[in-house]
């Protein structure tokens, strides 16, 4: 093995700055901080009112988040900076926001319509796009979208009479009754 050749902690911490830096910058053109800032309100919102909702957000697209944003709006030669997972109850949903679609400029939330976890065998990602720029209610037909999927997630759990749904098993290992 050749000698590896390390940089400083001053090196590694200045090129650090200079990528925060320029996807700042870069960020702001396309107005994606205020929707990001738009999803943590609406999610706190949702969450004041009593629903159980969570977003794994990061500043990098899954493939899915692609392939999403292509079948929803038919379209290629797209730019999607963030994706995540928002957790409704147990429901998992895709989620991701696009800067532009066939090389035109957007500011586009994208969530899966069913459960991602399904959804990850086909060769597509049905979903529903709020689109920030044309529209003025988009964050609100967001929350609306989201709170469907609770309500619906609700009744499941209250038809729960056992209180076995969406809970592990408790396995005891000295005794096993299915051997």
């Amino acid at each position: 093995m050749k000698q590896q050749i390390f940089s400083t902690a001053a090196e590694l911490k200045a090129e650090y700055n200079q990528k925060r830096e320029k996807t700042k910058t870069e960020w702001n053109s396309y107005n994606l901080g205020l929707a990001i800032e738009s999803l943590s309100q609406a999610i706190a919102d949702l969450r004041a009112i009593g629903i159980n909702v969570h977003l794994d957000l990061a500043g990098n697209a899954t493939e899915d988040a692609f392939l999403m944003v292509q079948t929803v709006a038919e379209s290629k030669g797209m730019i999607v900076p963030i994706s995540g997972i928002l957790k409704i109850d147990n429901v998992e949903h895709l989620l991701c926001v696009s800067v532009s679609e066939a090389d035109i400029p957007v500011l586009k939330i994208y969530l899966s319509q069913f459960d991602y976890r399904g959804q990850r065998i086909y060769p597509v990602i049905r979903g529903k796009a709020f689109d920030l720029n044309a529209d003025p209610q988009a964050m609100h037909k967001f929350q609306q979208q989201v709170i469907f999927a609770a309500a619906r997630n609700e009744i499941v759990r209250r038809h729960d009479v056992a209180d076995v749904f969406s809970k592990d098993f408790p396995v005891k290992l000295d005794k096993n009754p299915g051997l």
